[in-house]
């Protein structure tokens, strides 16, 4: 975020005491639109730590890196093992149709000697998986940004 003195502050000088450094009004440094701060709560599962927010009826600038809308679209768009619904991203990591059977899914080495011991060797996942897990970091990097 940007002050009103043009000086810029990560969400960490939010929670300041007694008083935060900053001077509002507040503006993301990327793109300039108006901004307020949303303070961390335990209670609330989307706001656990503190932050900056654009103004209600406001709308980051076409390419700022903070517009989580346009970013989360474009990585859903093109992700088959992502959607999200109700505010919540989800990743779709269907099973295999026929669990064991050949050419079900990626195959991939057990680990465990108890496996190997019985003679079963290998276990088969979803074809999804390898996606679902890229995915998974596309979006954690997308909310950490």
């Amino acid at each position: 975020m940007m002050d009103a003195c043009e000086d810029k502050y990560d969400r960490s000088a939010i929670d300041v005491q007694p008083h935060p450094p900053y001077v509002e009004p507040l503006k993301c440094w990327e793109c300039g639109v108006d901004a307020h701060v949303r303070h961390g709560n335990a209670d609330d599962l989307d706001s656990k730590s503190s932050h900056c927010v654009k103004n209600p009826g406001k709308d980051h600038g076409p390419r700022c890196p903070y517009d989580l809308e346009r970013r989360g679209k474009e990585l859903v768009d093109p992700s088959r093992t992502v959607v999200r619904r109700d505010g919540q991203w989800r990743l779709i990591c269907r099973p295999l149709a026929h669990p064991g059977t050949r050419g079900a899914g990626k195959t991939v080495p057990d680990q465990s000697a108890g496996d190997r011991a019985s003679g079963t060797g290998k276990a088969k996942t979803s074809e999804e998986a390898g996606p679902a897990i890229a995915s998974a970091r596309r979006i954690v990097r997308l909310l950490e940004a």
